[in-house]
């Protein structure tokens, strides 16, 4: 397995490279694949998660307002930024 050079990094629990300080890094298990002419599509659980403590709420769960999580949106192939509420989908008709 090939390891990036660009960050530092630690070996998880499951032999998966860590992000050193990474805000959010979650550890995953592949559990199937499927094959496209075009690429793969892999299957995964969440086996672990590492949270920076600052990036917790009150409850100890994730806070993505605070920071900007970057998601990959395929087929676009680009890199969007995260963390912005714009509604709750359980009060949008009392807002």
């Amino acid at each position: 397995m090939e390891l990036s050079e660009v960050f530092e990094y630690h070996i998880g629990d499951s032999g998966a490279p860590i992000i050193n300080n990474a805000p959010v890094v979650m550890e995953c298990k592949v559990e199937d694949n499927y094959e496209t002419d075009t690429f793969d599509n892999f299957i995964m659980t969440i086996a672990n998660t590492y949270v920076q403590e600052e990036n917790l709420d009150e409850n100890g769960k994730i806070d993505y307002t605070k920071f900007s999580p970057v998601l990959f949106e395929f087929p676009k192939y680009t890199y969007l930024k995260t963390g912005e509420t714009i509604g709750n989908c359980l009060r949008l008709d009392k807002e």
